[in-house]
């Protein structure tokens, strides 16, 4: 079955829609985390699946762009690069939806290694339902591991190759997505959760053209860490949407230096304030004074 292309207008003329996947990465000084992340794409089973990468540089200083145009690939690639003026990955993410000719388009960060199934996961829930956003699996996110574990996910990277890797994490409840508890709770029935936006986490998402053009896009006025995402996905809440989650979609947070949780949870605190004034809904004032989900 051949899938009808699609035909949008815009204020500059018509765009021609001929891709099922456009994966969006936005990254800063993150050279080598980008290189693992396409090349995991690059391994991904196609099966006839048309793929486009869009990746958006917010204005590094790492050598990213030469490195990666050094790189071969196959698939279809976009690199976007615009000028450091601060944390901006809510406009990075806005850029390279505007850039992608997908139907699907795929939010994952710099840093993530896709499972071997992740294109076939991701566009089967989305051939099979409308209005839908795909919240895929996140292993290994590293906030909610202990040192013992950091260090032991370090050594299987190091170890291992990609699918070795793949198959030892997977198979391991040591690194399970943080958000387990909430998956096991509802049954993996997303549509059973009180408040299912608020895990809308862009590592690993995805969600058609069509639902993301009914809404703002990412909010730009989120300048620093934490919040964003969450906000993307009670837009889409707003619209109705379903969430529904894909564990066989999954992704890999590759091991890194270890981040500055403590700014970071003070940045979110000010992101979480512009959130609930933004809004100011029963349902938002609740879950964040509740701090059922962190941000």
């Amino acid at each position: 079955m051949i899938t009808p292309s699609v035909w949008v207008c815009y204020e500059s003329g018509y765009r021609f829609f001929d891709i099922d996947i456009s994966i969006i990465i936005p990254t800063y000084n993150r050279k080598e985390l980008l290189m693992q992340t396409l090349s995991s794409i690059d391994r991904c089973k196609k099966e006839g699946i048309k793929l486009e990468v869009i990746i958006v540089d917010d204005g590094s200083s790492d050598g990213s762009e030469e490195t990666i145009k050094k790189q071969e690939y196959n698939f279809n690639y976009h690199y976007h690069y615009h000028e450091d003026k601060g944390y901006r990955v809510s406009l990075s993410r806005n850029v390279g939806a505007k850039l992608s000719r997908g139907r699907i388009l795929a939010f994952v960060d710099s840093g993530m290694i896709v499972g071997s199934n992740f294109l076939k996961a991701h566009k089967k829930l989305h051939d099979e339902s409308q209005n839908l956003a795909v919240i895929g699996y996140m292993y290994a996110i590293e906030q909610n591991l202990s040192k013992s574990s950091r260090e032991k996910l370090s050594q299987l990277y190091l170890k291992q190759n990609v699918d070795e890797f793949c198959n030892s994490i997977v198979n391991s409840h040591e690194f399970s997505d943080i958000r387990e508890p909430v998956f096991e709770a509802s049954s993996d029935t997303l549509t059973r959760l009180p408040y299912p936006w608020a895990i809308f986490w862009t590592g690993n998402v995805s969600i058609k053209r069509e639902l993301y053009n009914k809404t703002q896009g990412f909010d730009e006025n989120y300048t620093s860490w934490g919040g964003e995402d969450v906000d993307f996905g009670y837009s889409l809440y707003r619209l109705n949407c379903t969430f529904q989650l894909s564990r066989d979609g999954f992704a890999i947070r590759i091991p890194r230096k270890k981040e500055n949780i403590k700014t970071n949870n003070l940045l979110a605190k000010e992101n979480r304030e512009y959130f609930y004034n933004k809004y100011k809904t029963p349902e938002v004032e609740t879950l964040l004074n509740g701090k059922a989900i962190e941000m």
